[in-house]
């Protein structure tokens, strides 16, 4: 994705997007950045919108994006970690975006 649009889910979804300043050990997969067509801005920043306002609201159950890429043409979020029972929405919210964003 072109480095400007990146930059605008980025400052939209610091909470979402901070692994990509973190040192991890072995897998760096977001320091390569968001690995989609540039027509996908606009779906995923909705998708960034929804999940750093969970991060905001709360802040003892943050998700992180670990992956963002396309995988035959459909939408791959990967994240740090699976979001509890009690929060299985953001599985939900996460797995119609995956399903219904796809690239013609």
């Amino acid at each position: 994705m072109n480095p400007l649009l990146q930059q605008k889910l980025f400052d939209a979804g610091p909470i979402l997007y901070d692994l990509r300043n973190r040192p991890m050990p072995e897998c760096r997969c977001m320091d390569r950045g968001i690995e989609c067509p540039d027509d996908w801005f606009i779906p995923l920043m909705i998708l960034t919108q929804i999940l750093e306002f969970h991060n905001q609201q709360n802040p003892n159950d943050v998700i992180h994006a670990s992956q963002v890429k396309t995988k035959l043409n459909h939408l791959r979020f990967h994240a740090d970690r699976f979001p509890d029972d009690e929060n299985d929405f953001l599985d939900y919210i996460i797995a119609v975006f995956e399903e219904n964003i796809k690239h013609e």
